[in-house]
């Protein structure tokens, strides 16, 4: 898998700074953003952030392209109302060989596991060939491929979206291809918009929830975040 920021708001903590202040001044929009300080920036992004008004984070937005993510992994990430293209909606699909499937982790440390589910893959590609063969489209034949299918797209997130995303996919609970998507777009954020995302992550360890409703792995989730946050 991987991850790359194609583009991202320009001046995104000054916009989203502004707008915070613009609620409860009567200046113009412009005249706080040209006098806004760094000081000032970080201060009302952060206050606005920890009283949890993420409503002005939909003015900011981030667009990452995503390549080898499997099918599977795009469902969880619909929950965070995500655009994307996929070579499922071209035309002329094409898969390039069987190996164009994610594997999680799980199945490639299990030797059996993982003959049973190259041997499957396998059959699976065979299918889609001989479908092909005889005349079906390329878009019907892949409804016998598996939902591990290696997909690369194109998201676009506001900030709003990317926090709760983090909050419930950076969580050890989540799966881990799902998990590992969600912190390497959590560090092209912080890269970018380091005082946006200052307090963004999993919900245990910022606002002291569980979206799981369990608080059990609370200690777990330390390594976890500690790892990840390298």
């Amino acid at each position: 898998m991987q991850v790359s920021l194609l583009s991202n708001t320009a001046e995104a903590e000054r916009i989203i700074a502004s707008c915070g202040k613009f609620f409860y001044s009567d200046k113009s929009i412009l005249n706080i953003f040209d006098e806004l300080t760094e000081e000032n920036i970080k201060k009302i992004v952060f206050d606005l952030i920890r009283s949890e008004n993420y409503s002005v984070l939909n003015h900011v937005t981030y667009t990452f392209s995503i390549e080898e993510v499997s099918a599977i992994a795009l469902k969880e990430l619909a929950l965070c109302e995500y655009l994307a293209l996929s070579k499922r909606e071209e035309k002329n699909v094409s898969i390039d060989s069987e190996n164009d499937f994610v594997i999680s982790e799980r199945i490639k440390e299990d030797e059996r596991l993982f003959d049973l589910y190259q041997d499957f893959v396998k059959k699976s590609f065979d299918l889609y060939n001989t479908f092909i063969g005889l005349g079906v489209s390329r878009e019907e034949a892949l409804y016998v491929l598996p939902s591990a299918k290696s997909e690369n797209i194109v998201i676009t997130m506001t900030a709003s979206q990317l926090f709760k995303f983090f909050s419930v996919k950076c969580c050890k609970k989540a799966g881990r291809e799902i998990r590992k998507l969600a912190w390497q777009i959590f560090r092209e954020c912080v890269k970018v918009s380091p005082v946006i995302f200052e307090n963004a992550g999993p919900a245990c360890f910022l606002q002291r929830k569980c979206p799981y409703g369990d608080f059990k792995c609370f200690s777990r989730m330390k390594k976890v975040w500690a790892e990840e946050e390298k």
